[in-house]
């Protein structure tokens, strides 16, 4: 058997007290599906039942008993090792500036920063957001340690390391209402017809824009003049859009409230959904802060549990 993992035991042990995966779930902060998936896994790996699904409850079996028996002083040991690490590298004092990009921001960051407060306390933690040319000058200036956002501006900087993280498609979104609803499929052509409000104007955002009707278009034109409204904050697009004829592109997780409440609708396109390919940046040939570790640890975990749409994120931090 191989090695297991300690977050699977942590899983068993949660589900153990609490007895219930909607109860577990939420008390160590991921998604029932995502517990369970974990439990069953663990199962898998040890070759047995560990639980019991009963209509009520779910309790050990007997291996279970036995398995939670020994995991149980591995978990309270690693957690103490942890601690005393953290201690001893500094990471549990000091402060980190971090940057992000305003759709990372919308998706990821609240859980993010939910998560390693809760973990961290004692870090000071400053989060500034940029998008477009701004990231690159935050990072050159060292103004930020690490960045969280898109990847494409950094490809071929040899200057700086580029982890990345899941990719992920927006929409088209707009009034419910607006006259581009009523053509049916709506292809790029139709929406540069009306003004765009955007986070980042850049040639390579329209690269990833264009996607298959990049031969169309020319990315370096559009980024100076198919856009109306550059802002950084989302929730001012999002108004924008429900209140004129201005068209952004947003996820539909960002927008959740307004999806329900009628304000705002997702455009049915034909063609190439925008994209975001985001990643963690640093600077090659800089070791990381034991903060920043930290950090970059846990946005790892969030994107890797936070579905492509971000509906449904992770909402309660965990230790």
């Amino acid at each position: 058997m191989n090695a297991i993992d300690l977050r699977h035991m942590r899983h068993a042990l949660a589900l153990a007290e609490h007895r219930n995966f909607g109860r577990a779930a939420d008390r160590i902060g991921i998604s029932q599906p995502t517990l369970s998936r974990s439990i069953q896994a663990l199962e898998t790996q040890v070759g047995a039942a560990l639980f019991d699904r009963l209509p009520r409850e779910v309790v050990p079996t007997e291996v279970g008993r036995v398995f939670l028996a020994r995991v149980g002083p591995i978990v309270v040991h690693a957690d103490e090792l942890e601690r005393e690490l953290a201690a001893m590298l500094g990471r549990e004092g000091g402060g980190l500036r971090v940057a992000v990009h305003p759709y990372v921001a919308a998706v990821l960051l609240g859980t993010v920063l939910g998560r390693f407060v809760r973990r961290h306390p004692s870090i000071r933690i400053e989060v500034v957001e940029a998008s477009g040319e701004q990231m690159l000058t935050l990072m050159d200036s060292s103004s930020a340690e690490i960045l969280v956002g898109e990847q494409a501006l950094f490809h071929g900087k040899e200057r700086f390391i580029v982890e990345p993280l899941q990719q992920r498609s927006g929409e088209y979104v707009c009034r419910v209402g607006h006259p581009i609803l009523e053509r049916g499929a709506v292809t790029l052509q139709d929406v540069l017809l009306y003004p765009i409000a955007t986070t980042d104007t850049s040639p390579e955002m329209w690269v990833r824009v264009l996607g298959s009707d990049l031969a169309e278009f020319d990315p370096v034109a559009l980024s100076d003049s198919a856009w109306t409204v550059h802002c950084s904050n989302l929730a001012a697009i999002a108004e924008l859009c429900a209140t004129s004829d201005a068209i952004g592109i947003l996820t539909p997780g960002m927008i959740r409230r307004e999806l329900e409440a009628g304000s705002l609708a997702v455009i049915p396109f034909e063609g190439t959904r925008p994209s975001a390919d985001w990643g963690i940046v640093s600077r090659r040939g800089r070791t990381l802060s034991p903060a920043a570790e930290a950090f970059v640890e846990v946005v790892r975990e969030v994107d890797a549990e936070m579905p492509e749409d971000g509906i449904g994120p992770v909402t309660h931090p965990v230790g």
